[in-house]
């Protein structure tokens, strides 16, 4: 597991660690939808937490389930954003 996947993975699981209900954060967990961890609100704070922890630039149309959808997706786009 990349050192990038390992810091998401603890962000999200302190963060928001109350709304797993149970469920054991992993890459592959939906981040989105019905069975989701993060709701609207927690998704623009994600989004802080990149910019400023990957000193990267998210932008609007960027922040769907392709890029955000689980752990795995969200680490390639930090990946693909800082190299």
């Amino acid at each position: 597991m990349s050192a990038t996947l390992e810091q998401l993975l603890a962000h999200i699981q302190s963060q928001y660690g109350d709304r797993l209900m149970g469920m054991v954060l992993t890459e592959d967990l939906p981040l989105f939808g019905i069975d989701g961890v993060l709701d609207s609100l927690s998704i623009l704070d994600l989004v802080l937490y990149l910019e400023s922890r990957f000193e990267i630039v998210v932008r609007p149309h960027e922040m769907g389930e392709a890029n955000f959808g689980t752990v795995a997706r969200l680490g390639a786009f930090v990946k693909a954003k800082t190299t």
